[in-house]
């Protein structure tokens, strides 16, 4: 079993939000004779390195182009049983065979995370207004009864 840490930089997302993924994947290398020479004479420990590392890039940014900034927290399971799944069937003839994947960490731009909190304090706000309004329409009306 080996582990491979696979972090991917400054993905946008479908709302040009831009952020950094840390990904984790642990792996099994071939066991059986044809295999390991597939693996050894056809791949190589370098190539594999290189190839694994466009794969993950390649298949995180399209993902996450694809998504809002506010489901990219939500959809880590989603997002590391596609990424397994899609190894899975890229390495197979190799005899490579992806145990997990996790997310580690999605770190978001500070100027971002600093607008989605403010954004979040404000909709708390405005429904907090909303609720007062209703109330003292609801009061009004029943002074007036």
């Amino acid at each position: 079993m080996i582990q491979y840490n696979a972090p991917v930089r400054n993905c946008a997302t479908k709302d040009n939000a831009y952020i950094s993924i840390d990904l984790y994947f642990t792996f099994r290398l071939p066991r059986a004779d044809p295999q390991v020479s597939n693996f050894v004479y056809k791949l190589g420990a370098a190539r594999f390195d290189e190839l694994m590392e466009a794969e993950i890039e390649e298949g995180v940014r399209s993902f996450i182009n694809g998504t809002w900034l506010a489901q990219v927290f939500d959809l880590k399971e989603e997002m590391t049983k596609k990424f397994k799944d899609e190894l899975n069937s890229k390495f197979a003839e190799y005899g490579i065979i992806f145990e997990s994947c996790t997310v580690n960490q999605v770190h978001v731009n500070e100027a971002v995370s600093r607008s989605l909190r403010e954004k979040a304090s404000i909709k708390y706000d405005f429904k907090s207004h909303l609720k007062e309004f209703d109330n003292l329409k609801l009061q009004a009306s029943n002074e007036e009864n």
